[in-house]
């Protein structure tokens, strides 16, 4: 499985399509870095083979790894190689409007007070 976290919170999974057995469906397996269990188990249809998995399902910041398991009428056969570790974007990386994720946040500001009475800003 290959997966692909997206600006705006979600995660696409895809994968190929095995070359033995027949399948019915699919489930994708989502497993959180540092938990014991899976965190999410989506039941899908044979096409596609790829499925975005909404922001709400997902924790912001969270890194996951995904697998795709096939299912036939008969059982479940053996999933897929874990995808490369994703980190699901923040809300801070989102674009209303679809483009580039906006910036990140700057350091620490720090304010001076000066003899003039103006005040000097400086960040990292």
């Amino acid at each position: 499985a290959q997966a692909v976290a997206n600006a705006d919170g979600s995660v696409t999974v895809s994968w190929s399509a095995p070359t033995e057995g027949t399948v019915t469906s699919y489930v994708i397996l989502a497993t959180r870095e540092g938990q014991p269990r899976r965190a999410i188990s989506i039941r899908l249809p044979t096409e596609p083979t790829t499925h975005t998995i909404a922001s709400d399902k997902l924790v912001p910041g969270a890194s996951y790894t995904f697998q795709v398991g096939p299912i036939n009428v008969h059982t479940h056969g053996p999933p897929s190689a874990a995808s490369a570790a994703v980190v699901v974007a923040t809300a801070d990386a989102a674009q209303p409007d679809g483009g580039a994720p906006a910036p990140g946040r700057p350091g620490a500001a720090q304010a001076v007070a000066n003899a003039d009475g103006s005040v000097t800003v400086s960040w990292s």
